[in-house]
């Protein structure tokens, strides 16, 4: 009885053994005590290593070794780091801290320190030192090397591994030669492509642009692009660096192949090692999250055809479930065939609409091919055979000229204002040091505009603008403090920081979505992510302001020409509307140049000249003298008096404040010359002043408006007096023209012994549409005529 109850107690124990080993406790539970203990463990030995470091009996360099090889099992590198690099710098030819020491600088991303430790070891028998040696150096774009190193691989995993690395840096995988594609699509395109004596005036021919978008059910996306392009000369060897884009906060991009097909048929793959992924703005951290993936396409030359094939995997959508896009149609070199695909979910709305500018002979066919295929709804867009665009001079953009899709799935302008305001209106808060700046810039300021224009003119010029499109490094801005403290930003932060300030102050101020002039135009009806800049709507005494601090050299009231007269989105705290910003008159944009000019009696001269701008061509001038070194601006000056009398020598200049907003720009300088007047026996002529150039209307007829961005004022007046022994012969008859397009004034003068000029050209529109231009080129061309000509002077008689 007793032995029958002993053999059941040990089976009890057997099975509870099996079935949980101490005693209930379950292997999860297990696991979870034991890597508690793991980790108490790990931090007494990293304790009982430190109190060995100060025994003065212990091998320090055995110790920090041991310690630092704990770090390294324990993914602790920086640690690790530490520690080994005091013991390297003694025992450089320890192998096996030197071994630890590289993998970590390589795991850690610092290359560079990595690369010099390896390259100290020229023939280790370690594998795996030779492996992640070979990886450091494609780290560092040093291919060949890299190849030569893993060849001395010879066994075991780690060879498999270096034979994958030498062919995804050669590219060995794929067809050898254009017969072997399987695709008898592509391969009868690219046989049968066509060349320069087809297309005379193209650089390359666009044989394939097929794009594919495709939404998920779980809202996730995929993006593809199909690109294949053939290469006619120089002009097109562009196309040879391709650059994909990517925000690596919610995006991978996958390269599936890219190949270049030589002239006679054979293909030079792209591999590893013609590949670079770069941050688009390595020295600004904020926005380390804009990436682009460069591809450099090997052996591009005429004849030659680029071939491409890329994914891009999108995490999150818009608003988590949106997405619009624009499709331009056409481009400045032939399209055979655009594709164009969009996939979603059978039961997932969207809208797309088609717009045609007209300025194209191209006749487009916006319908879509549509179809359902189990769950999904697919849409397809084909166009065929798009000719160039031949470029002109003062054309518009090209998004202004294209026939194009706008596709979204926004129903409203609601959903858009609703999505956005969400992840900017907690962005708009101060802090005490943004609250002592206010204070230092507004003291003594009285009226609202006064204040606005010190907070704008702050920002405008003391916050460094990063030049990040709008939604390129996500939609979400950065924080006012953020911002503050960092003193950069790109469009939508700095406008957080001019919002926050000026609500502080006590000035109501919004948000602002611009798409700037060579964006695509703003269609109230269709709702959709139209824009490319952030700027600021201001309530300054009971008028709104629009301002762009990004635009450091512009003052306040001033605007960028391409942010004017643009339909825009405005946040106020509880709605959007569609407004438009202004279009600033021609007075606003004008440059002023004042001459004096003293002619001596030996015909020498002695002069004055002075150049005021406002406008856009301060924001110009402002620019040019604060990026030019002084000596540069002063050679400048110096080349102009020497076009206006050949040998001048420049006395003096001033230039009035450039950092000064608050006053347009002033340059006045002093010369004299040995030469002014051209002598032809007893007459004199006085240089030709003012006068239009005809080049502008040298085309006979044009396809596309004249494009001339902003409404300008140009003004010339200048005085000369006459030594006694001259009197003038012949003056130029006034000229004051007014058309629908400017006003042109040019007129001389001429009393008591002072010739005096004026010129002014007024615009009144900002294009000459292609119907109103040969009426325009007529009128310019007669003008032109009639100002080319010029005073003669003659000798008075002895």
């Amino acid at each position: 009885m007793r032995r029958k109850t002993l053999s059941i107690f040990l089976l009890f124990l057997f099975i509870c053994s099996v079935a949980s080993p101490v005693f209930g406790k379950s292997h999860l539970e297990l696991a979870n005590e034991y890597a508690e203990q793991s980790e108490r463990f790990f931090q007494e030995a990293v304790n009982e290593y430190k109190l060995a470091l100060k025994d003065p009996e212990s091998n320090v360099n055995e110790v920090r070794f041991l310690l630092g090889k704990l770090y390294y099992h324990h993914g602790k590198y920086p640690e690790s780091i530490k520690q080994l690099s005091q013991v390297y710098e003694k025992e450089k030819d320890n192998f096996a801290v030197a071994k630890l020491l590289a993998l970590s600088h390589f795991i850690q991303g610092d290359y560079t320190e990595a690369l010099a430790i390896f390259d100290k070891w020229e023939e280790p028998k370690d594998d795996e030192f030779l492996y992640f040696y070979g990886r450091t150096c494609e780290k560092q774009n040093l291919f060949n090397q890299a190849i030569k190193i893993y060849r001395k691989i010879i066994r075991g995993d780690y060879k498999l591994l270096a034979s994958r690395r030498i062919t995804a840096i050669n590219a060995q995988i794929g067809v050898a030669r254009v017969d072997e594609i399987e695709n008898k699509f592509i391969r009868e395109l690219i046989v049968n492509a066509p060349g320069q004596e087809e297309y005379p005036n193209a650089g390359a021919i666009i044989l394939l642009d097929d794009g594919k978008f495709e939404i998920l059910p779980d809202f996730t996306a995929r993006d593809e692009v199909h690109f294949i392009v053939k290469i006619l000369n120089d002009r097109g060897k562009h196309y040879g660096e391709v650059k994909l884009n990517y925000d690596s906060t919610y995006e991978k991009v996958e390269l599936e192949y890219a190949r270049t097909i030589r002239p006679d048929g054979t293909i030079v793959p792209v591999g590893d090692k013609h590949i670079r992924d770069v941050s688009k703005y390595l020295n600004y951290p904020l926005y380390s999250n804009a990436r682009v993936k460069i591809i450099s396409m090997p052996e591009v030359a005429e004849g030659s055809i680029i071939e491409y094939k890329a994914k891009w995997h999108i995490n999150k959508l818009i608003n988590k479930k949106d997405f619009s896009f624009h499709y331009g149609i056409q481009g400045y070199e032939p399209y055979l065939n655009q594709k164009l695909t969009v996939v979603v979910p059978a039961d997932y709305k969207f809208n797309f609409k088609s717009y045609n500018p007209g300025y194209t002979n191209y006749k487009v066919d916006f319908s879509p091919e549509i179809k359902e295929i189990g769950d999904k709804r697919i849409y397809v867009w084909e166009f065929k055979n798009a000719p160039e665009i031949i470029v002109e001079p003062s054309m518009p953009p090209w998004q202004e000229i294209v026939p194009s899709l706008s596709l979204s799935s926004f129903n409203r302008w609601e959903d858009i204002y609703d999505w956005w305001w969400n992840v900017a209106k907690d962005k708009m808060d101060v802090d005490k040091e943004i609250k002592r700046k206010m204070k230092e810039l507004t003291k003594g300021k009285k009226t609202q505009e006064d204040k606005a224009r010190a907070i704008y003119h702050w920002v405008a010029s003391k916050v460094r603008y990063v030049a990040v499109e709008y939604g390129q490094a996500g939609f979400e801005p950065h924080s006012a403090i953020e911002i503050f403290k960092n003193k950069y930003g790109d469009c939508k932060d700095q406008a957080m920081l001019l919002i926050a300030m000026l609500k502080y102050s006590g000035i109501s101020a919004h948000p602002v979505l611009i798409g700037t002039r060579g964006c695509w135009v703003l269609d109230e009806e269709f709702p959709i992510l139209t824009f490319n800049h952030a700027i600021v709507a201001a309530e300054v005494d009971g008028k709104t302001v629009f301002l762009d601090p990004t635009a450091e050299t512009a003052s306040f009231g001033d605007f960028p020409p391409s942010d004017q007269d643009r339909k825009v989105l405005v946040f106020y705290e509880r709605e959007g509307r569609i407004e438009k910003t202004p279009l600033l008159p021609a007075e606003h944009n004008k440059v002023s140049r004042t001459m004096e000019i003293r002619i001596r009696n030996d015909e020498t001269i002695s002069a004055t000249r002075e150049i005021k701008t406002f406008g856009m061509y301060d924001q110009g001038q402002r620019a040019w003298l604060k990026y030019t070194k002084p000596v540069l601006v002063q050679e400048q000056l110096k080349e102009k008096i020497n076009t206006i009398t050949p040998g001048g020598e420049l006395l003096n200049y001033t230039i009035s404040e450039v950092e000064n907003l608050n006053q347009p720009v002033e340059i006045r300088t002093e010369f004299k010359g040995p030469k002014f007047l051209t002598r032809a026996g007893k007459n004199r002529l006085i240089p030709k002043f003012g006068s239009l150039s005809a080049s502008l209307v040298s085309r006979d007829k044009r396809n596309f408006p004249l494009d001339f961005r902003a409404l300008c004022e140009n003004v010339t007046k200048i005085r000369m007096e006459l030594p006694s022994h001259l009197k003038v012969k012949f003056l130029p008859p006034p000229i004051v023209k007014d058309t629908p397009w400017f006003t042109y004034i040019y007129k001389y003068t001429f009393s008591k012994g002072l010739i005096s000029f004026e010129e002014r050209l007024i615009d009144k529109k900002t294009a000459v549409s292609v119907e109103e231009y040969s009426e325009f080129k007529e009128i310019f061309e007669e003008l032109a005529r009639e100002t080319d000509k010029q005073v003669i002077l003659e000798e008075l008689s002895q």
